[in-house]
């Protein structure tokens, strides 16, 4: 009897391993970058049975087709739940190591996005500052030409006034001469 339990055990483990190595519609789908078909596959078997072990392999892809850019299913926060769940509980999974980096991949990511978006917000503010500024210039330029204007115009009145009053000097010397 016992060596029919242990042959017994042999056979379920051999079945088991040659189950998980045997690509599934899901997983022929995923390869294909079909991931809105492997991940409704994945959802279906992860449904299908309870919290497992090797369940691992199946939660890795699931949160991969959710995390990939070009998914069509893309939910980046039901991703990140996959990964975190892989990464931080156990048993410790073979995916542990792998889900914690893309998790920290995430992460430097997001926080890299948030820098560009107060980058960016803070270049808008900045052109909308020099927008402004370039219409003071103008106004203050067009202002200083109006000024240069009305400067020559009196200059030129200086000038024919001073000629003016040398004339009248002229005709004052002659007179007491």
């Amino acid at each position: 009897m016992r060596g029919s339990l242990a042959a017994a055990t042999i056979l379920a483990a051999v079945t088991l391993t040659a189950c998980a190595s045997m690509p599934t519609a899901a997983d022929r789908a995923f390869d294909a970058r079909d991931y809105a078909t492997a991940a409704a596959g994945y959802e279906r078997a992860l449904a299908a049975k309870p919290k497992t072990a090797g369940d691992d392999r199946l939660r890795f892809r699931l949160a991969l087709a959710y995390l990939l850019p070009d998914s069509p299913v893309q939910d980046a926060a039901r991703a990140q739940a996959l990964l975190a769940d892989l990464a931080t509980h156990p048993p410790v999974s073979p995916y542990r190591d792998a889900a914690a980096f893309i998790l920290g991949l995430e992460n430097a990511l997001a926080t890299a996005q948030a820098a560009a978006d107060a980058f960016g917000a803070d270049l808008s503010r900045r052109e909308t500052e020099a927008k402004a500024l370039e219409g003071t210039i103008r106004i203050r330029d067009d202002a200083l030409q109006r000024q240069r204007a009305t400067l020559a115009d009196l200059q030129a009145q200086i000038h024919r006034l001073q000629e003016e009053l040398q004339q009248l000097k002229n005709i004052d010397l002659r007179r007491k001469r």
